[in-house]
């Protein structure tokens, strides 16, 4: 299966790069920056027609969306970084699972189970497609705000 990971060059993207190596898969791995010595294709996953493009080329059947705005402090004193942050993390997602959803694909929004994943890389776990689509489903169900997100994940 030929899957796409989104933000490829940050920590997340990074243990999905580790991951894949022991799979059969075949993982695209993309970012909006480069890092010298990782492969790495282009993708800006704000604008619809380049995903499109992507998936339509590349016979893409799943994304794993790992590119997030994570400095959430400094989006509560600059609007500039608030609106950079929505639109990674609200808007891109909605354009990533659109994409998939016109190709009858399969969207996991990775920045819910970061903690699952690293918890199974750090155990040594190789991650099967059996066992991100458990983890793609327990997202799903706890699809709810943040805020929500959170509560359930502490209680």
């Amino acid at each position: 299966m030929n899957i796409l990971v989104t933000g490829a060059n940050g920590q997340l993207g990074n243990e999905m790069r580790i991951v894949s190596q022991h799979t059969t898969d075949h993982y695209i791995f993309t970012d909006v920056n480069q890092v010298e010595g990782l492969e790495t294709t282009f993708l800006d996953i704000t604008d619809m027609n380049a995903i499109r493009k992507m998936v339509k080329e590349n016979d893409v059947k799943a994304i794993v969306n790992c590119a997030a705005w994570t400095n959430v402090d400094a989006c509560e004193t600059d609007e500039k970084l608030a609106a950079l942050a929505e639109k990674l993390n609200a808007d891109a997602p909605e354009n990533l699972a659109k994409a998939m959803k016109e190709v009858d694909g399969l969207l996991i929004q990775s920045l819910q189970i970061m903690s699952l994943v690293r918890n199974l890389i750090m155990c040594h776990v190789i991650l099967t497609r059996r066992e991100l689509l458990l983890a793609y489903m327990v997202q799903r169900s706890f699809m709810v705000s943040r805020r929500l997100w959170l509560q359930a994940v502490i209680t």
